[in-house]
């Protein structure tokens, strides 16, 4: 983050969590009660209970990581994995999400959209694995027809076939490993790559065609933190204005509610966001607001309570209509109490 983002951020957290009743904004077709929402304490957005996804086709629609392809069967019921000799409290455990295909690049203040570019099939057929360390598959997210996860042999490896064309797959993971910093060998037929973990909401990684390309979040698991991942589409209505719907996702990639919000340039020229995330039932969790540029965003990740916990990740807006499905992957973390 630039210092310009980090001077925008301080500004919203000072408002970001208080709410002022008025209700949630939504698409509208031109925009403009939606950019007015930007200069409201919270985006406009209130504290009460809503129904599951918010009522609102569009979230619902989201996909979801599924439990049905690849699940792991060298994992005992516990979780553990069996002849494993290494004990819990001398391993590092990470969390992680990674996602390949087309990922646009952000065009924040672009006018008009851009000519949709024909969609090419992409083979991402290939594996994920570490060394000195274990990986579990937790989900699958978007495998259709015809992509799987091969049979476990190796508890350090997942073998799998995939391919997109105008959207993403990706997995949830576990990684156990023997020391810290392990490295995540992601080696398929469209790219090789080496990723590090815990990752820094570091660089996406395009493939020549620069539409197509490997991203990943992923943290160290904490015995006295709440974390987990924020997943969903990145919305455009026009220059510097857009909507936001996402899963709120636990530690394991399983749903655990949905976020609604919205993002855009405010009165004042910052390019602020605003959201609200729920339960699966529908009731209040919190309000959350930040800042974002150039394909980054960031701010608080407010609690029910008044407590303050963090958000941060990636967003793909783009602006080809068409086939642009503007992605975004972030993580959440609640307050953490002293080690």
């Amino acid at each position: 983050m630039n210092s310009y983002t980090r001077a925008t951020i301080t500004a919203v957290f000072a408002y970001a969590l208080w709410g002022c009743g008025a209700p949630a904004p939504d698409a509208d077709p031109s925009g403009d009660t939606t950019a007015a929402a930007l200069s409201q304490p919270n985006g406009g957005l209130t504290t009460t209970d809503e129904a599951p996804d918010f009522g609102d086709p569009a979230v619902a629609a989201l996909p979801e990581l599924s439990t049905a392809v690849g699940v792991d069967a060298l994992l005992d019921e516990g979780g553990s994995y069996a002849g494993d000799a290494v004990a819990a409290p001398q391993r590092h455990v990470y969390r992680v999400m990674v996602l390949w295909g087309h990922l646009p690049r952000p065009q924040d203040g672009a006018a008009a959209a851009l000519p949709a570019a024909p969609a090419a099939p992409i083979d991402w057929t290939g594996s994920l694995a570490v060394d000195g360390g274990r990986l579990s598959v937790r989900r699958t997210l978007a495998f259709d027809r015809g992509d799987s996860v091969a049979a476990r042999t190796d508890p350090a490896r997942v073998d799998f076939v995939s391919r997109t064309e105008p959207f993403v797959d990706g997995m949830a993971l576990t990684v156990r490993a023997d020391g810290p910093s392990p490295v995540l060998h992601f080696r398929t037929a469209a790219a090789t790559l080496d990723l590090a973990l815990p990752d820094a909401d570091g660089a996406v990684h395009y493939l020549a065609d620069g539409r197509n390309g490997v991203f990943y979040s992923a943290y160290e698991e904490s015995a006295t933190c709440r974390q987990g991942f924020v997943f969903g589409h990145w919305s455009r209505i026009r220059s510097q204005l857009g909507l936001f719907r996402g899963r709120v996702l636990d530690a394991g990639g399983a749903p655990a509610g949905a976020i609604r919000g919205l993002w855009g340039a405010n009165r004042a020229g910052e390019r602020v966001f605003f959201g609200k995330h729920i339960s699966n039932r529908g009731v209040f969790d919190g309000l959350l607001g930040g800042a974002y540029d150039a394909g980054h965003f960031a701010g608080v990740w407010g609690l029910r309570d008044g407590q303050r916990g963090e958000m941060h990740g990636r967003y793909f807006d783009g602006v080809e209509r068409a086939d642009g499905r503007g992605p975004f992957l972030g993580r959440w973390r609640e307050s953490c109490a002293a080690r």
